[in-house]
């Protein structure tokens, strides 16, 4: 309730809930500080100069650790599909700023990249424009179906899982993807 979000998965919930709740169950063996995540780096344990630098911010999917909690929320987006990156001038939204960066050129007369398959000239997504020329999909989803862009993937397993992560505030519905939000809006 305190941020909005919404989850099909218990278990999903009660993880996010902790960084709400003010609940630290966590605690260094070395210096008995509490965390609300399980850290695989505490400060006591990581203070002497030439070492990996101390990255608190762990996510709780993959494990991974950042040094900037900035970092962990963009990393995560991989794992929800959340887009926290919006384009000022369309509905579509990424989830990482570069892509965002990317997009914008779409909006613009700037053609950057050049396909050396057909010669035509791009605004961005050469790579997966390059995609397009092999016939492969490399994103399976485990009902077999393929896609050749992970976000695609990614809102098509929101089919089987029933994730609807992106809800519109003033009558609580929720909706799979943030374009069918925009439309319902």
């Amino acid at each position: 309730n305190e941020c909005g979000k919404t989850f099909c998965v218990k278990s999903n919930f009660t993880k996010h809930h902790k960084i709400h709740s003010g609940l630290k169950p966590y605690e260094c063996n070395e210096c008995g500080k509490s965390f609300s995540m399980n850290l695989t780096l505490c400060p006591s344990k990581n203070s002497y100069q030439g070492e990996t630098p101390w990255k608190p911010y762990q996510c709780e999917e993959c494990g991974n650790n950042f040094i900037q909690k900035s970092h962990l929320i963009e990393h995560q987006s991989t794992h929800t599909g959340e887009k926290l990156h919006g384009c000022s001038k369309c509905v579509k939204s990424f989830c990482f700023k570069s892509a965002l960066t990317m997009h914008q050129r779409t909006h613009t007369e700037e053609k950057a990249y050049k396909c050396s398959e057909c010669e035509k000239f791009l605004k961005s997504y050469l790579t997966v424009h390059q995609i397009t020329h092999t016939g492969k999909n490399p994103f399976k989803c485990n009902c077999g179906k393929r896609f050749y862009v992970k976000s695609n993937l990614i809102n098509h397993q929101r089919i089987h899982t029933g994730e609807k992560p992106c809800e519109y505030k003033r009558c609580k519905k929720s909706f799979c993807m943030k374009s069918t939000l925009t439309v319902h809006q």
